[in-house]
């Protein structure tokens, strides 16, 4: 189950990606620290989750 929610948060972050690259000035600094954050924290869940899996 938490490997789907990682998996959303991920592609919640490569559109945010996409987005920003197409509206790069609206965004600027604080967009990419934010797309940034999305993304390590969509990795983070679905590394802890694939360990969790491989443990059981």
């Amino acid at each position: 189950m938490n490997r789907i929610i990682g998996f959303i948060i991920l592609m919640v972050g490569l559109v945010l990606i996409y987005i920003t690259s197409i509206t790069e000035e609206s965004y600027g600094f604080f967009g990419g620290m934010l797309v940034g954050l999305t993304i390590s924290y969509g990795a983070k869940v679905m590394i802890t989750s694939s360990f969790s899996f491989k443990k059981r």
